[in-house]
């Protein structure tokens, strides 16, 4: 009975640092939730000001600086659009990786009632996967 007491302890400590583990990744989501949202705000404020400067450009009549400004304009929005892609995919992933651990969590928790054995496997694949997100986080 007290070996169950401590596995059950030991379980329950395990719960909740996975727990903290979820919360973490969740405000890391909404730090990179943000920083999209910055991004995006200060690309449409440059976005704004390539038009002021393709427009500025295009009454200069010059038609080879008023081409290398357009030129550039596409290449700075074709950057642009890549980096909001990889940001939105960033933040998709980690709403995917949360969403999963939340699962497994209260899947183990609802494991609770079955095998030690059934238990003890969860937590070590549960451990694993968090300690994987955390090597792929820290890269």
């Amino acid at each position: 009975q007290q070996s169950m007491e401590g596995t059950d302890a030991a379980r329950s400590t395990e719960i909740e640092r996975l727990t903290s583990e979820v919360d973490h990744l969740r405000s890391e989501r909404a730090h990179l939730i943000s920083e999209h949202d910055i991004a995006v705000a200060s690309l449409q404020s440059e976005h704004a000001k390539h038009m002021e400067e393709a427009e500025h450009t295009h009454r200069m009549s010059e038609e080879s600086i008023r081409e290398k400004a357009i030129s550039k304009l596409k290449e700075d929005r074709t950057r642009h659009a890549e980096e909001m892609e990889n940001l939105t995919q960033e933040v998709g992933s980690l709403q995917t990786r949360v969403a999963s651990l939340e699962d497994e969590k209260l899947h183990l928790q609802q494991s609770m009632e079955g095998t030690d054995a059934a238990r003890s496997t969860e937590i070590e694949r549960l451990t694993s996967e968090v300690d994987h997100l955390r090597s792929e986080r820290a890269h």
